[in-house]
C-alpha cells in the first residue's frame, strides 16, 4: 500500500511519478478498438482493490480511461463529491454517511479497503490521470437475469466513447458465458458488452480470506471458494470463444479480509 500511497501524493503534487509495481497486463487494454476492461474480484479483499488501482494507474498512462465500480448508482453524486475533493475529514464523513457505508448488510463493497481505493482514485483524478468514477449498480430487478442486463445497460449509458472505461465487479459479473445458481442459467453482466471491445479479467489468489455475507444478517471473513490449483501468477490469456473470462491474474498470494469501514451496529 505505501508504494501506492507514495506514487499517488506524487501525482497530486505535480511530481513525476511511475504507477506501482505490476506485471504489465498491456495485452488486455492496448487494442485500439476495446472500450471495456472489465476486472472481476472477490468482493472483501485487501489486496484485489490495491491490484485493480494497480491496472487504472498502469492503462491510464496510455490511454484516456475513466473508471467504473460496482457501486449503486443513486451514490454517483456522492461519489462526485468525494472524487472531486480535498479528502479532508469533512469530505469523508459526509462521503460516509451513504447506505452503502451505513446500511447492514457488509459485502465487501463497504470496507476498508474500498474507502482506501476510492481516496487514491480521488488523487489519481487530481492528477488528470482518469476523467471520472462511475457508479452502475441498477436499482432493483425481477431476478438475477434481469439484473445483470440492466446493469450492463447502465454501464453502456455512463461510458463515454472516447475513454476505456476500467469496471471493477465481483467476479461472476464478469464471466462472459452463463452461469447457474441452482435456477434457470442466465447471462452475466459481461456477457451482454460488445464482445469485440471488450476484455474480462478474473484476479485470483492462492486462497486466503475475504468479508463476504453468506446471508444478510451473516457477514464476515470467510474463506475465498478457490476450484483446483491457484494459476500461475501474473496474466494467462484464455483466448477459447467459449472460456467465461478474457484472462486471468494469479496474485500469487493469499488474499486477507477486509472489514467494513463502518462496522455493523
Amino acid at each position: 500500500m505505501a508504494l501506492i500511497e507514495a506514487a499517488m501524493l506524487a501525482a497530486a503534487s505535480g511530481a513525476d511519478f511511475s504507477c506501482p509495481p505490476l506485471v504489465d497486463i498491456s495485452q488486455v487494454w492496448s487494442r485500439v478498438n476495446q472500450r471495456w476492461l472489465i476486472i472481476g474480484e472477490d468482493h472483501g479483499t485487501n489486496e484485489q482493490p490495491e491490484i485493480f488501482l494497480g491496472v487504472v494507474c498502469q492503462a491510464s498512462a496510455k490511454r484516456k480511461v475513466t473508471v467504473a465500480v460496482e457501486q449503486p448508482a443513486s451514490e454517483q453524486s456522492a461519489i462526485d463529491a468525494f472524487v472531486q475533493s480535498d479528502g479532508g475529514s469533512a469530505a469523508r464523513a459526509r462521503f460516509l454517511s451513504g447506505p452503502i457505508w451505513r446500511g447492514s448488510f457488509k459485502d465487501g463493497r463497504s470496507s476498508q479497503a474500498y474507502l482506501r481505493l476510492f481516496d487514491q482514485l480521488r488523487l489519481l483524478r487530481k492528477a488528470g490521470r482518469i476523467t471520472s468514477v462511475r457508479a452502475f449498480q441498477p436499482a432493483g430487478a425481477s431476478g438475477p437475469g434481469i439484473f445483470e442486463e440492466k446493469m450492463a445497460d447502465e454501464l453502456l449509458r455512463q461510458s463515454p466513447p472516447d475513454s476505456l472505461v476500467v469496471v471493477l465487479v465481483g467476479s461472476v459479473h464478469a464471466m462472459r458465458t452463463p452461469v447457474s445458481f441452482g435456477g434457470p442459467a442466465y447471462l452475466p453482466m459481461a456477457g451482454h458488452l460488445p464482445r469485440s471491445k471488450t476484455m474480462s479479467v478474473a484476479l485470483r489468489g492462492a486462497g486466503g480470506k475475504q468479508w463476504a455475507c453468506q446471508s444478510p444478517t451473516d457477514c464476515g471473513p470467510f474463506d475465498v471458494f478457490q476450484e483446483g490449483r491457484p494459476p500461475a501468477a501474473g496474466l494467462t490469456l484464455n483466448p477459447g470463444k467459449d472460456a467465461a473470462y478474457s484472462a486471468i491474474y494469479g496474485m500469487n498470494q493469499p488474499t486477507s479480509a477486509s472489514p467494513p469501514q463502518i462496522p455493523r451496529s
